[in-house]
């Protein structure tokens, strides 16, 4: 991993991420719960990222990854209730940029980790779906590999 971890949760336990997969309905990507085991989240450096959005080349930072058992904004639960009839089935969100768009992993199959827009989301009552979804990597740790510094 190229990216250095501040600012991070209190230590988990193995029982911690098993509740964790219990309240979603789905074992997490491996990569993913070692982070959470290793780590508990926090704030990325480098934090940028680059996805393809429709054919054009888009970007966006990390502003915190979530964690379990805070009670400030990077809470995952809570983002996990806020989010579940806006978010698409079989996703989950990992982290959040400044503008209140989040990262997620996708909880079938491989793991990969997509943008969430909200400005593009569905209408409140309609049923998520993806076209507010951009693919940005197609693992954790590739995500993780991929993250850069602006320079100025």
């Amino acid at each position: 991993m190229n990216a250095t971890m501040s600012e991070s949760g209190e230590s988990l336990t193995e029982r911690d991420i098993t509740a964790l997969e219990r309240h979603v309905g789905a074992g997490l990507p491996l990569p993913y719960r070692q982070f959470l085991l290793e780590y508990n989240g926090g704030r990325v450096s480098p934090d940028c990222f680059d996805f393809n959005r429709n054919g054009e080349e888009d970007g966006s930072m990390v502003d915190w990854f979530l964690r379990i058992g805070d009670e400030g904004w990077s809470n995952m639960y809570k983002y996990l209730e806020v989010y579940k009839d806006r978010v698409p089935d079989g996703f989950m969100p990992i982290a959040h940029d400044p503008g209140g768009n989040l990262i997620l992993i996708s909880l079938q199959g491989d793991g990969r980790i997509y943008y969430w827009d909200h400005d593009e989301e569905v209408e409140e009552g309609q049923a998520p779906g993806t076209r507010n979804v951009y693919l940005v990597a197609n693992s954790f740790p590739e995500f993780l590999d991929s993250l850069y510094d602006i320079v100025v």
